[in-house]
């Protein structure tokens, strides 16, 4: 199955690093042996009528993974522009697995985050574990699962 992604950057131990043009309309499958890519407009993606539908990536290979991933940072991805908030990294993440497992949805996730904050536990973010999806891989929110980032 294909999925729809957010990062475009693959780094691999034989020395290869990957990194798809971002206005490619892009869904990744992987397997044990492959990763495979399709490019075509679908949901998520809206078709840009003035864009042509071109697979532009770029592939560099380089002895040393750790110098190759630096030339990647400095040529094409970019350093991190602000630290993220510090409750990100000091608080707890709650996540929906440890009681909910798969069986998820909008409801028992806002009740999850007033329990957490009713009862008055830090908070900083909530990792909606499993079944979000309607397939692993993708990242196309179930259309029966309404999710906003105001939920905590």
């Amino acid at each position: 199955m294909f999925g729809s992604i957010c990062e475009r950057y693959w780094l691999s131990s034989f020395g290869l690093a990957l990194l798809v043009d971002p206005l490619v309309p892009l869904f990744v499958s992987m397997n044990k042996k492959h990763l495979e890519f399709i490019s075509e407009y679908r949901t998520p993606y809206r078709q840009n009528l003035f864009v042509p539908h071109q697979f532009q990536y770029k592939l560099l290979q380089h002895v040393n993974m750790r110098d190759l991933h630096i030339t990647m940072i400095n040529c094409y991805l970019g350093k991190p522009t602000d630290i993220p908030d510090q409750r990100m990294i000091t608080e707890p993440i709650w996540s929906t697995w440890a009681q909910f497992k798969q069986n998820i949805n909008t409801e028992k996730i806002l009740d999850y985050a007033e329990e957490i904050v009713k009862r008055n536990f830090p908070r900083s973010q909530i990792c909606i574990d499993d079944n979000w999806t309607p397939h692993y891989v993708s990242l196309i929110v179930r259309s029966n699962l309404y999710i906003t980032k105001t939920i905590v």
